[in-house]
């Protein structure tokens, strides 16, 4: 018997040393690397519907939102939940790039009119690089349809 457990551990301790060596705490290292190469970003999305020109500041402890509508207000959000949700779309549309904003696009027969919004927005990385992305929502030319996660992400900052 005790030479059975003897070969057992022996056996067992052979087939460790040829196995690779998966280092969990890497893959958390690399996801927090990921995460935290974003320094700040500036979000400044124009409402046409509302009328509303939104300036929404994120960095990873904060908010600061300027709402300017029929008066300006001015606060500073430090909600972690609401911080995360602008920083997994920051991550998910413009950093990571894992989500598509548009769909689909369809050439209309004439133009469409009307005024449509706009959104720009700008991230400041850690390491001094700066990227700026500026869209309208909509078109005169084509029906667009939207990433129902990207319609979420605006009506978000709508109700920020």
């Amino acid at each position: 018997m005790l030479s059975t457990v003897f070969f057992l551990l022996l056996f067992s301790n052979g087939i460790n040393k040829h196995q690779p060596k998966i280092d969990i705490s890497s893959f958390c290292l690399k996801s927090k690397q990921v995460r935290s190469k974003l320094d700040h970003a500036l979000i400044e999305y124009d409402d046409m519907t509302a009328s509303i020109y939104y300036k929404i500041t994120y960095s990873p402890k904060q908010l600061h939102i300027n709402k300017d509508a029929y008066q300006v207000t001015n606060r500073i959000v430090q909600n972690k939940d609401t911080v995360r949700i602008i920083q997994s779309y920051l991550m998910e549309f413009y950093v990571d790039k894992s989500e598509k904003i548009e769909l689909k696009r369809t050439k209309t027969e004439g133009p469409i009119t009307g005024e449509y919004s706009t959104i720009k927005i700008t991230l400041y990385y850690k390491d001094g690089k700066t990227e700026v992305f500026s869209d309208t929502i909509g078109s005169q030319e084509y029906i667009i349809e939207y990433n129902p996660k990207y319609e979420s992400f605006l009506k978000f900052l709508e109700i920020l």
